[in-house]
């Protein structure tokens, strides 16, 4: 996990910003991840493969997660790392940053905005987007 991702889902969450975790993993991976994390309080749902028919970059995962927090799509940002998440994003018709990370070769050009942090990315949402 990056140093800032708790400090942000709060901030994110003072906000009034609903959340939803979206991952490929199995539900159990999932919920320990992110009670192991301390972060599962911030995320409203957690929507996994196991509910979805096909893979990113298949939009389902994150328009099912737009569906159970009760918003269109286009008002949902998506924040991904991979090329494949990018994309499923876009196709959902969200608008989608991208966490810079040259680790894995991902291209990211798909992106909206790409930003260097988490903090980064609420700034985006909280002063640029939300207004």
């Amino acid at each position: 996990m990056f140093p800032d991702i708790p400090e942000t889902l709060k901030r994110l969450q003072d906000a009034g910003i609903r959340m939803a975790c979206c991952s490929s993993s199995t539900p159990s991976v999932i919920q320990d991840s992110l009670k192991q994390m301390q972060i599962l309080s911030y995320f409203t749902y957690v929507v996994s493969s196991e509910e979805i028919e096909r893979a990113k970059p298949d939009p389902m995962i994150y328009l099912l997660a737009a569906e159970k927090l009760d918003v269109k799509p286009e008002e949902c940002a998506v924040y991904e790392d991979s090329a494949l998440g990018i994309e499923a994003g876009k196709r959902a018709g969200m608008l989608v940053i991208a966490r810079k990370d040259d680790r894995f070769l991902q291209n990211q050009d798909g992106a909206d905005r790409i930003v260097t942090s988490a903090a980064q990315m609420a700034d985006y949402i909280l002063k640029e987007v939300r207004q």
